[in-house]
């Protein structure tokens, strides 16, 4: 993307598509009811030009990211857009706060806060499910990134040989249909589903290993954060959090934060355990 470094509002851009879909398949910038990108009328719809509607979609992104909210594709915006990430959406509909969804305060952090809605689990015990074939080297670390959501919560994680469980898990190569969100933006490594889908796909064709090998992703550190998403939370603005959307080779974070447990805690305060 280094031919997008430093365009502006009113520049016409080569490839600013690859922008605008990025932005928009995670939540920044969305298609009008027509199902054409958002424009400005003053862009007459081409979709090489940086227009007013791009340009809060980019500002929107700089400012959940902590980075310059300048509404430039500068340099830091744009090498964040290529490192390896979730495949999860950062906002809904364009908005960090939606109808439904609550903010909560982090006691944690002053002035900071954490949003939820109201999807979740309706009970406590849930049976997950690894899919036939799963690599031997995945089993150990999906199971410790179990128990460390268990350890902090009032959940009861079984593991099942049976493939009618509450979370499947699988690592999904190129001919399954499951594949297809990671053909929209090669940076995805995993996604997982809101409750109570329990759906939890690893991108098998990357370099996955147990430990901080050099290019190789750690299985723990993303399984931790996709079950994360499993049940019920949205990415985090803290990037210390297990819920920040991105992560790289060699990167260990195995612990949650302050900010993931305030946050998992939140979303079922009212749950009866």
């Amino acid at each position: 993307m280094k031919h997008l470094l430093g365009s502006k509002k009113g520049d016409k851009v080569k490839k600013l598509d690859q922008v605008k879909n990025y932005l928009s398949k995670y939540g920044y910038f969305g298609p009008s009811k027509d199902g054409c990108f958002q424009t400005s009328s003053s862009t007459s719809n081409d979709s090489n030009i940086l227009d007013h509607a791009m340009e809060k979609a980019i500002k929107k992104f700089q400012q959940f990211f902590h980075l310059n909210v300048s509404g430039i594709l500068d340099e830091k915006t744009l090498s964040l857009m290529v490192k390896p990430r979730c495949g999860f959406p950062d906002l809904v509909n364009g908005c960090l706060i939606k109808h439904g969804v609550k903010l909560v305060r982090d006691p944690y952090k002053s002035g900071l806060f954490y949003m939820y809605g109201k999807r979740r689990w309706s009970k406590l015990r849930l049976s997950w499910y690894l899919a036939a074939g799963m690599r031997s080297d995945a089993i150990n670390p999906i199971t410790y990134a179990f128990n460390s959501w268990q350890k902090v919560t009032k959940f009861n994680f079984i593991r099942s040989a049976y493939r009618n469980t509450d979370i499947q898990i699988s690592f999904t190569s190129y001919l399954s249909e499951d594949y297809y969100p990671f053909l929209q933006h090669s940076g995805i490594v995993a996604y997982a589903q809101l409750p109570p889908s329990g759906k939890l796909h690893f991108r098998a064709d990357v370099p996955w290993s147990n430990g901080t090998r050099p290019w190789e992703m750690d299985i723990e550190t993303v399984a931790l954060h996709e079950l994360g998403h499993v049940l019920g939370l949205m990415h985090s603005r803290d990037p210390s959090a297990v819920m920040w959307a991105y992560t790289r080779p060699g990167f260990i974070r195995r612990k949650l934060q302050d900010d993931d447990i305030y946050a998992i805690n939140a979303l079922y305060n009212n749950f009866r355990y």
